[in-house]
């Protein structure tokens, strides 16, 4: 229909967004960094997504190894119910996984900056 008026039909984002490029891609970078984040959180504790999988379903909000791939590789930003059971499981500080999420909305700098202190702080808790 639009392109009978003449009109270019916009393509949906992933996040149900039409053309508002700067909030899509600050989106799609918030939900990057939370998913190298988690990655990195589970790793540096040597856990397989199935583990981490296995270990949500003894508390309320249990989530598939798919759908932990899916955050961590950045496709699916985690809800409240998972980020709770993700920070339980992998016991990370909750403001540290929201502050991810807010952190990549600034700009490159603030990110490398914020991600080489978590990084710090993940490998002196694994040693």
């Amino acid at each position: 229909m639009a392109e009978q008026q003449g009109k270019t039909p916009q393509k949906m984002g992933k996040d149900g967004d039409r053309g508002q490029s700067g909030s899509a891609d600050s989106t799609a970078q918030a939900r990057l960094e939370v998913g190298r984040f988690l990655r990195r959180s589970r790793e540096a504790q040597r856990l397989t997504q199935n583990a981490v999988s296995e270990m949500t379903r003894s508390g309320p909000w249990p989530i598939s190894r798919a759908g932990i791939s899916a955050i961590e590789r950045g496709e699916n930003f985690p809800g409240l119910g998972a980020m709770l059971a993700l920070q339980r499981v992998l016991r990370v500080d909750l403001d540290a996984l929201i502050d991810r999420a807010r952190i990549s909305t600034r700009g490159s700098s603030a990110i490398d900056t914020q991600t080489q202190q978590n990084d710090a702080a993940l490998e002196k808790r694994a040693s």
